[in-house]
């Protein structure tokens, strides 16, 4: 009889007699690993592309179809001439008729004139003449100046037919022998200095004071008008006039690269005046604060 000498031996030959001889079955077990599920990412939103809308193409009109056009603004009436002319220094204080005539046809029902300083003495109604031409009875006196105005106040009487408001308009003069001071008020008044000035580029942004300076003194009231609403300023403050009413400051925030435009008196707006009510030929400022 063979002996084993290790355990090892004789486990070996225990496990070979087992598989030869049949009488003992191995135990095998597969275990099964569930197949891992893919980690999904998160999902990324992404960013909304926004398409044109489909155009739409319109079928072709008929032949003969009338095309629809914008309909023009009425144009507004304005003076074009007076009797006595506007600005003489001359004039005949026996005029006993003003006259205003416009550049179209106008409703001959109303009228419009007005004024308090220099304004003459007005002696009946007034009447018009022809579609186009009123008069104004008055008694002027020699060595005077005279401002009348034409649709200058609340009352704009001077229309068209179709109920169109004529535009401002103030006639001024002066008779045979008035004062130099008078004479010399004639002459419409005139800017001498914009800050900044006209035509300036790369003005810096922020909050300024924009000043006018005028050639006489002026009346204390003015016509800032924006021609162009994306253009204009935004004012911050209060216009202040100097004592002697020749310069005008007014504070106003400018943004960065922008243009910026602003009428000073307009065909519509006329308060830049004298100090005897001669307006300022209308005057567009333009300037701006790109780089």
């Amino acid at each position: 009889m063979r002996l084993f000498t290790s355990a090892a031996g004789f486990l070996a030959c225990l496990l070979l007699l087992l598989l030869l001889g049949g009488g003992l079955s191995v135990l095998a077990q597969t275990v099964k690993f569930p197949t891992p599920k893919p980690i999904e990412e998160p999902a990324v939103p992404s960013i909304p592309r926004l398409a044109p809308p489909p155009r739409q193409i319109p079928p072709p009109a008929p032949v003969g179809t009338p095309v629809a056009t914008p309909v023009p603004r009425p144009v507004r009436p304005k003076v074009v001439s007076t009797m006595p002319g506007t600005g003489i220094s001359d004039a005949d204080p026996a005029i006993r008729e003003i006259h205003v005539t416009f550049d179209q046809d106008m409703d001959t029902r109303g009228f419009a004139f007005s004024g308090e300083m220099h304004y003459p003495t007005v002696v009946g109604s007034a009447i018009w003449l022809d579609s186009r031409t009123c008069s104004l009875p008055v008694a002027l006196a020699p060595g005077r100046f005279y401002r009348v105005g034409v649709n200058l106040g609340p009352s704009k009487d001077f229309q068209s037919p179709g109920g169109t408001k004529a535009c401002p308009y103030i006639l001024y003069f002066a008779t045979v022998g008035a004062k130099p001071e008078d004479v010399a008020a004639l002459s419409p008044p005139r800017i001498v200095m914009l800050r900044p000035e006209n035509g300036t580029h790369a003005v810096t942004p922020g909050t300024i004071e924009l000043t006018a300076v005028f050639d006489q003194r002026m009346l204390n009231d003015f016509s800032l008008v924006a021609l162009d609403l994306q253009k204009f300023p935004q004012f911050v403050g209060i216009g202040t006039w100097s004592a002697d009413t020749r310069q005008l400051t007014f504070p106003a925030r400018l943004d960065g690269q922008k243009e910026y435009v602003i009428g000073l008196n307009s065909p519509e707006e006329i308060k830049f005046q004298n100090d005897h009510g001669v307006p300022l030929p209308p005057v567009k400022w333009t300037f701006d604060t790109i780089r």
